[in-house]
């Protein structure tokens, strides 16, 4: 399969159109540079982000990649944990917020400053939706995470 196109859209391809067959296509290497050095604008889609160096963006992509593995092992585990392996799961989504406010801090204040308050609010006892709405920075973020690829099988 091949990248067709993607929403939203982050490749501008200034390749001509006869350097686009045979293997000079390589459209899935071309979206996934574009995807790698455009990190930041899929966290906020409000604001629009100058692309990065890949290498900028990969500690970052390896970050976001390790809380995603912790958030869907504490997710799966949340309904058989308790005690002290509840509180140590708990922690690791902890820590690992923590980890994303620092990286994402050093690229843009105001993203860090997001993440670390939703750490703060997951150390809370209870996380409620009126809480999640009172976010000042966060809760702008909450639910803005949709994008949509488009994939074509060559002949």
């Amino acid at each position: 399969m091949e990248v067709l196109a993607t929403f939203p859209r982050f490749t501008t391809d200034w390749r001509w159109f006869k350097a686009l067959t045979g293997e000079a296509r390589q459209f899935n290497a071309f979206t996934l540079d574009a995807y790698r050095s455009n990190t930041l604008n899929f966290i906020d889609c409000r604001r629009l982000f100058a692309p990065r160096a890949v290498a900028l963006n990969a500690p970052l992509e390896n970050a976001f990649a390790a809380f995603h593995r912790s958030a869907l092992a504490w997710q799966e585990a949340a309904e058989t944990l308790h005690g002290r392996e509840r509180i140590e799961r708990d922690r690791e989504i902890g820590t690992r917020l923590d980890s994303l406010a620092a990286m994402l801090g050093e690229a843009d204040a105001d993203l860090g400053e997001a993440v670390s308050e939703a750490a703060a609010l997951w150390r809370q006892a209870a996380i409620t939706p009126d809480a999640v709405h009172g976010m000042r920075k966060f809760g702008g973020l909450f639910g803005r995470e949709t994008v949509y690829v488009s994939l074509t099988r060559p002949a």
